[in-house]
Protein backbone atom coordinates (compact mmCIF):
# COMPACT_ATOMS: atom_id res chain seq x y z
CA UNK A 1 0.00 0.00 0.00
CA UNK A 2 1.45 3.33 -1.02
CA UNK A 3 1.54 6.31 1.28
CA UNK A 4 -1.03 8.19 -0.80
CA UNK A 5 -3.43 5.24 -0.74
CA UNK A 6 -3.19 5.16 3.05
CA UNK A 7 -3.75 8.91 3.16
CA UNK A 8 -6.80 8.51 0.91
CA UNK A 9 -8.25 5.79 3.17
CA UNK A 10 -7.71 7.89 6.32
CA UNK A 11 -9.33 10.88 4.61
CA UNK A 12 -12.29 8.74 3.57
CA UNK A 13 -12.73 7.48 7.14
CA UNK A 14 -12.50 11.04 8.45
CA UNK A 15 -15.09 12.23 5.93
CA UNK A 16 -17.52 9.49 6.96
CA UNK A 17 -16.94 10.18 10.64
CA UNK A 18 -17.58 13.91 10.28
CA UNK A 19 -20.56 13.44 7.93
CA UNK A 20 -22.36 11.00 10.23
CA UNK A 21 -21.65 12.99 13.40
CA UNK A 22 -24.42 13.09 16.03
CA UNK A 23 -24.39 15.78 18.75
CA UNK A 24 -24.92 13.18 21.47
CA UNK A 25 -21.57 11.46 20.93
CA UNK A 26 -19.54 14.58 20.19
CA UNK A 27 -16.73 13.86 22.67
CA UNK A 28 -16.09 10.42 21.21
CA UNK A 29 -16.23 11.84 17.67
CA UNK A 30 -13.70 14.55 18.53
CA UNK A 31 -11.31 11.95 20.00
CA UNK A 32 -11.60 9.78 16.88
CA UNK A 33 -11.11 12.78 14.59
CA UNK A 34 -8.00 13.80 16.53
CA UNK A 35 -6.56 10.29 16.31
CA UNK A 36 -7.18 10.07 12.55
CA UNK A 37 -5.72 13.55 11.98
CA UNK A 38 -2.57 12.51 13.86
CA UNK A 39 -2.27 9.42 11.67
CA UNK A 40 -2.77 11.55 8.55
CA UNK A 41 -0.03 13.93 9.68
CA UNK A 42 2.40 11.03 9.85
CA UNK A 43 1.45 10.00 6.32
CA UNK A 44 1.69 13.55 4.95
CA UNK A 45 5.35 13.71 5.96
CA UNK A 46 6.05 10.57 3.92
CA UNK A 47 4.49 11.80 0.64
CA UNK A 48 6.70 11.28 -2.42
CA UNK A 49 8.30 14.31 -4.06
CA UNK A 50 7.49 13.21 -7.63
CA UNK A 51 3.96 11.77 -7.69
CA UNK A 52 2.69 9.60 -10.52
CA UNK A 53 -0.51 10.35 -12.42
CA UNK A 54 -2.45 7.91 -10.26
CA UNK A 55 -1.14 9.62 -7.15
CA UNK A 56 -2.10 13.03 -8.56
CA UNK A 57 -5.64 11.75 -9.18
CA UNK A 58 -5.84 10.43 -5.61
CA UNK A 59 -4.49 13.76 -4.34
CA UNK A 60 -7.24 15.66 -6.18
CA UNK A 61 -9.87 13.39 -4.63
CA UNK A 62 -8.36 13.96 -1.18
CA UNK A 63 -8.54 17.74 -1.67
CA UNK A 64 -12.22 17.47 -2.65
CA UNK A 65 -12.97 15.42 0.46
CA UNK A 66 -11.10 17.92 2.62
CA UNK A 67 -13.75 20.56 1.81
CA UNK A 68 -16.47 18.27 3.19
CA UNK A 69 -14.32 17.48 6.24
CA UNK A 70 -13.68 21.16 6.95
CA UNK A 71 -17.42 21.95 6.77
CA UNK A 72 -18.19 19.09 9.14
CA UNK A 73 -15.50 20.16 11.60
CA UNK A 74 -16.82 23.72 11.53
CA UNK A 75 -20.30 22.37 12.31
CA UNK A 76 -18.90 20.47 15.31
CA UNK A 77 -17.03 23.60 16.44
CA UNK A 78 -20.24 25.66 16.25
CA UNK A 79 -21.96 23.08 18.45
CA UNK A 80 -19.17 23.24 21.03
CA UNK A 81 -19.18 27.05 20.96
CA UNK A 82 -22.95 27.14 21.37
CA UNK A 83 -22.78 24.78 24.34
CA UNK A 84 -20.06 26.89 25.98
CA UNK A 85 -22.19 30.02 25.56
CA UNK A 86 -25.21 28.28 27.06
CA UNK A 87 -23.18 27.13 30.07
CA UNK A 88 -21.83 30.64 30.57
CA UNK A 89 -25.35 32.07 30.35
CA UNK A 90 -26.72 29.53 32.83
CA UNK A 91 -23.90 30.34 35.22
CA UNK A 92 -24.68 34.05 34.97
CA UNK A 93 -28.41 33.48 35.52
CA UNK A 94 -27.68 31.28 38.53
CA UNK A 95 -25.39 33.93 40.01
CA UNK A 96 -28.03 36.64 39.53
CA UNK A 97 -30.64 34.41 41.16
CA UNK A 98 -28.45 33.76 44.21
CA UNK A 99 -27.45 37.39 44.68
CA UNK A 100 -29.90 39.72 42.90
CA UNK A 101 -28.44 42.94 44.33
CA UNK A 102 -24.81 42.40 43.41
CA UNK A 103 -24.83 44.32 40.13
CA UNK A 104 -27.07 47.28 40.83
CA UNK A 105 -26.08 50.36 38.87
CA UNK A 106 -25.28 53.48 40.87
CA UNK A 107 -26.82 55.92 38.43
CA UNK A 108 -30.19 57.48 39.20
CA UNK A 109 -29.40 57.69 42.87
CA UNK A 110 -30.26 60.92 44.72
CA UNK A 111 -27.52 62.46 46.82
CA UNK A 112 -28.39 65.34 49.13
CA UNK A 113 -25.61 67.92 48.97
CA UNK A 114 -26.76 69.75 52.09
CA UNK A 115 -25.52 68.64 55.43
Amino acid sequence: MSVLTGLYEKTLILKELVSTHHPGDRDQTIEQVQRILDERDLLLVQLPANPTEEELRLGAMIVEMDDVIINGLERILKGVTHDRQMIKEKKSISQRYRNPYSNIAGDGMFLDKKE
